[in-house]
Order: C-alpha cells, then sequence, then structure tokens
C-alpha cells in the first residue's frame, strides 16, 4: 500500500505554489546520512505547514507532489521519510502545547531518530506562519516509545 493514498498521475507536478522560494530536490549524486536528515526534514516541515494551512484540503495534489519526489528519492531518504510520515503520533497532554500532526517532529526526537539509527538532528526551520513555534523540547511534547494501545 502507498503512503500517499491520494496521489493521482493527473495532479503530479511542481511543489504546492504556496511556497513560492521552495526547491524540490534533484537528487544528484550521493547524500550523506546528514545531507539526507536535513533534506526529509525540510520536505516534511513543508507538509507540516501545508497540512494546517489547508486543513487537509487539496490532499490529492500535496500527496502527489510527494510521491513524484519520492519515487525520485535515493533508498535512505525514502526509509526515513516513510517512517516519520506513517509513524503514529502521541501527544503528552499540555494546554500550551496543542497537538496537530506533524511529522517533522520526529526528525526533531533525539531518542525517535536514535532508535532509526541516526544521531544528527536537523536545525529547526520556523514554520511559515502557520504554526507558533515553543521552545518545549520535541520529547516533552511527543511520547517515544508511543504509549501502549490501552493507554491512548
Amino acid at each position: 500500500m502507498s503512503i500517499f493514498p491520494y496521489a493521482t498521475a493527473s495532479a503530479r507536478a511542481s511543489h504546492p505554489t504556496f511556497f513560492e522560494d521552495w526547491v524540490d530536490s534533484t537528487f544528484d549524486g550521493e547524500m550523506t546520512s546528514d545531507e539526507v536528515v536535513t533534506d526529509v526534514y525540510r520536505y516534511l516541515a513543508a507538509v507540516d505547514d501545508l497540512d494546517a494551512l489547508f486543513d487537509g484540503q487539496h490532499l490529492s495534489l500535496v500527496q502527489s507532489w510527494l510521491a513524484s519526489v519520492f519515487e525520485r528519492a535515493p533508498d535512505e531518504w525514502k526509509s526515513l521519510f516513510r517512517s516519520a510520515y506513517t509513524e503514529v503520533q502521541d501527544y503528552i497532554p499540555d494546554p500550551d502545547s496543542p497537538s496537530y500532526w506533524r511529522p517533522s517532529f520526529w526528525l526533531l526526537h533525539p531518542v525517535w531518530m536514535a532508535d532509526h539509527g541516526y544521531t544528527t538532528l536537523p536545525e529547526r526551520l520556523p514554520s511559515r506562519g502557520i504554526f507558533c513555534d515553543n521552545d518545549v523540547p520535541i520529547e516533552d511534547q511527543i511520547y517515544w516509545p508511543p504509549l501502549p494501545q490501552d493507554e491512548q
């Protein structure tokens, strides 16, 4: 099963035009693991903002764009993206830290990253005007490892 169930071949195009300064990765040449982490994080941070901006609407366009990028990406990039994009997020209850699906948070979570074989975290990018990012560490916002089913 595809991780992009709403992607369509007819909708595949360049990146969503909301980000005028965005440049898609070309994946020319080898990427170091640190470059993979940085690039996957950049895409996931864009997904965070697009999902919030459109409130889940235009999912076909966003997923079609992601699918076209994913197809061209190297295997390590695909593996890290897939892991973060499909990981369930259980937020630690906090009225000052509202929960919203943000797959980029996994790449900022040191224990999650270590469990996936990475020691380097990307530099946190500011939201593109969608989220008011706080200074609460990610590991104090999202449970990892996930909660057992009976505690969710």
